[in-house]
């Protein structure tokens, strides 16, 4: 399984390589965000991918995300099902929800949309929240 994981993440990383640049991206680095698997760390599976990346002239972001393995999503989420999502979706969001670790500042969000247009129906509720999540955590 892990063998599988490196091996789609370096297809994925070749493939990208492949893809036509605006010209802006070619006139100099290009920069790449690698996000490990949950339960994961930026020293586990994709530590090679980074470092090949890195010799290869790109700028790489290697971080630690909130679903490794000593974090334990130790970060607000701000989980979103809009009203009118499929309906599987809808049946096993709640569920979901209630299973993210307790957090003071984690919240549901439920627009008045469909699946598809749950991203800009939210635009409003997620630049409140995050400015929200922002100022509590900003050193006082």
């Amino acid at each position: 399984m892990a063998d599988r994981r490196a091996c789609l993440l370096a297809l994925v990383a070749g493939l990208a390589a492949l893809l036509p640049l605006p010209a802006s991206a070619r006139d100099g680095p290009l920069g790449i965000v690698i996000m490990h698997g949950k339960g994961g760390s930026p020293e586990g599976l994709v530590a090679g991918l980074a470092a090949t990346l890195e010799a290869n002239g790109y700028l790489v972001a290697n971080i630690e995300m909130p679903w490794s393995g000593s974090r334990q999503y130790d970060v607000p989420v701000l989980f979103i099902v809009p009203t009118r999502d499929y309906p599987g979706l809808l049946r096993t969001s709640p569920r979901i929800y209630r299973l993210l670790p307790r957090h003071p500042r984690t919240r549901l969000y439920e627009p008045e949309a469909g699946h598809g247009d749950a991203p800009t129906a939210s635009a409003a509720e997620i630049m409140r929240w995050t400015r929200a999540v922002a100022a509590a955590a900003a050193p006082r």
